[in-house]
Formats: C-alpha cells, structure tokens, sequence
C-alpha cells in the first residue's frame, strides 16, 4: 500500500495524478493530509475528481506565517502519533512525500521512524544556495538522506541524487505535466478572457521577508505594469506582508495592475494560458510556462529548475535590464507547447507498486 502523506496545495496538485493513476492500476493507498494548506483542499479534490483524505491529521487554516510553523509541526506529529494504528496497517507500506515542503519533511521522517520505505517524489532537484530558496534547499537535502526510492523528473535531478544510496527513477518530466493536462482539458469549458494582460505570482520568503526586498520586487512590478495590464495574484503570505510593510497601496493605485484574489488551479492555469507573459517567484509556475511554451520572467536570484531556462524562461536576478528587455521582447521567449512522450504518474506508480510486490515477496 502506497501512503501519501501531503500537506499543502501545490503536493496535491502535483499528487492528485498519482493518486488517479493509482485508482486505474488498482493499486491500494491512502491519502494522510497534514493540513499545511487548508482552505481551498475541496476545490482541488473537485478539480481532479478524487475522493477526500483517508485521515486527516489536523483541520484548521493555512499555516502561512514562520512562527508558526514549529508549534503546527509538533501538533502534526503528535496527531500522527496518536492515528498511528490507522495509518500503519502493514509492513509493506511505502510512505509518499513529494517536493520540498516541511510537510514532505514530516512525512519523510515518520515514514523512517515508523520503519518503512520512503519515496521522495520530485526528487533531485536542487538550487546548490542553501539560501535561495530558503528552507526548501535545506529540506530538500534532509529529505535526500531519509528517502529509500527517488523518483526525478528528468536526468539533471537523477544525476543531482549520484552520492546518495537507494534506487533511482527517472519519470522525464514532473507530476505537474499531468496535472496541468487535466487542467487544460477542464479550462477548455470556462468562458474565455479575450484582453491582452500579463499575470504576476509572488509568494516566495526571500521575496517578501523584509520591507526592503519586497519593496524592490513591487518597484519591478510596477515598471512591467507602466508597459502592460498586470493581475496581481494575492497570495496570502504575500499580502500580510504587503499590509505590515505599507505596500499594498503601491500595487491598488496603480492604474494597470488589477489585485486577484487566488485562484484555483483550474482557472489559474486559464489566466496563465490566456496571458501574455507571466512573471513569477514560483517553481512550479516556472515548469507550467514551460509545458505551456508562456514567456516566463522569474524573479529569483537562482532556481532548482532547469525547465524553460535559455528558452521560454529568463531568469531576472532582479536586474532592472533584464526585466525591462524581457517585457520589451517577450514575443522571443514564446516557444511550442511541450508534448511528453508518457505519463510521468504511470511512470511512478508502476515502479512503486512494482517495489511492493518486491517487498511481499521477500517478507514472505
């Protein structure tokens, strides 16, 4: 049995086709939600058409401010703790975490203390500045050393696991190719947005933990809108800080940016589709321009991703040069929409369920 331990929006948009994938294979699994994202976990279970958690460990709102997370994480193990009958019913399970959040992190570190494998989905994937971005580098790497099976999207990330023990997988490209196919097709139904726009996505700490980083960000911000309509999409972490440093009024009198509450995954991926170009701190936002062929700004001063770079996607550092040429050529950076050759989610849960029968066979 397959174990997904998943805690925040982007591991179940990115998990969801596995879990789906699972259902048509007939393989067992259940689905623990850590509940680090909650508000909008019913809308992405409708998007994709999969049913609610198995267990849920906590239930509240979304963790989205840093003092709290050690107080949330201690009250998440302990929940574990006490399901922990429910949640481990045989030897040969294999715990499932994905990407680089402290949810993947819990996930990875229960799953060794309860004695089972652990699979690290999206593994690989690495930054090398343990700084940028801050911590999912440093989770990253702990969740290296705690994970059995890796499965990476594509050969950099296989070769970025070389000095670490354990099988390997390469899936080709990431979950989120099938996430995003699923999307587009249900996208297809909703009325169309027919103005030309750009839509910006900015969520990210080192972004927005202090006033004089999120000032630069808003001041590049407001720049690209002096050129083109901008949606500012009004993550939650993004506008207390907005509010705490003053600069909320920058983005709202601003006559070319229009605030957008955040959406669903759906409808995001329709703003992304329709736009223009997207400017984003989000590497899941990069890999989603890149299947889409979309010109990408990325405002980071380095990425995990290799998807889209010297392509679709420029990479800004937060040089006013580069976002400027960016916004002025940004027809360059337009490229095909991607076609994989195969399901990365078949990929992965083929070889996990194959590692099962693996397991069985040797326990018995």
């Amino acid at each position: 049995m397959l174990l997904f331990f998943l805690g925040t929006k982007a591991q179940l948009i990115k998990t969801a086709p596995l879990i789906k994938e699972c259902e048509r294979q007939n393989v067992p699994y259940k689905f623990i939600f850590l509940s680090q994202h909650w508000n909008t976990i019913d809308e992405l279970l409708k998007d994709f058409e999969i049913p609610p958690p198995d267990i849920y460990i906590l239930k509240g709102h979304d963790v989205t401010r840093a003092w709290v997370m050690p107080l949330w994480g201690l009250k998440v193990l302990w929940g574990i703790y006490r399901q922990r009958k429910r949640i481990f019913s045989t030897p040969h399970e294999i715990v499932v975490v994905h990407g680089d959040t402290i949810s993947t992190l819990i996930g990875a570190f229960v799953g060794k203390c309860a004695r089972r494998k652990v699979a690290h989905v999206e593994s690989g994937l690495r930054s090398f500045n343990l700084l940028h971005p801050f911590p999912e580098e440093i989770i990253r790497i702990c969740t290296f050393y705690l994970s059995d099976y890796y499965l990476c999207p594509g050969q950099i990330p296989l070769q970025n696991l070389s000095r670490f023990g354990g099988e390997k997988i390469n899936t080709h490209v990431n979950t989120l190719y099938d996430s995003l196919t699923i999307a587009l097709e249900k996208a297809s139904n909703l009325p169309k947005i027919e103005n030309i726009y750009a839509i910006c996505s900015l969520h990210r700490f080192e972004n927005i933990y202090s006033k004089q980083k999120l000032t630069e960000v808003i001041n590049l911000v407001k720049m690209v809108a002096n050129t083109i309509p901008l949606f500012f999409v009004l993550h939650l972490p993004t506008v207390n800080k907005l509010k705490k440093f003053g600069l909320l009024h920058e983005l709202e009198s601003h006559p070319n940016i229009s605030l957008l509450p955040r959406q669903g995954f759906v409808r995001f991926i329709q703003f992304i589709n329709n736009a223009e170009f997207v400017i984003t701190d989000g590497g899941s936002n990069q890999e989603e321009c890149f299947y889409l062929g979309k010109p990408c700004l990325l405002l980071r001063q380095c990425t995990e991703r290799e998807e889209g770079l010297s392509g679709n996607v420029l990479l800004s550092k937060f040089e006013r040069k580069n976002v400027e040429d960016f916004v002025h050529n940004y027809h360059k950076f337009l490229r095909p929409r991607f076609q994989a050759t195969t399901s990365p989610s078949q990929l992965a849960v083929k070889y996990l369920a194959d590692v099962i029968r693996k397991i069985e066979s040797a326990r018995s």
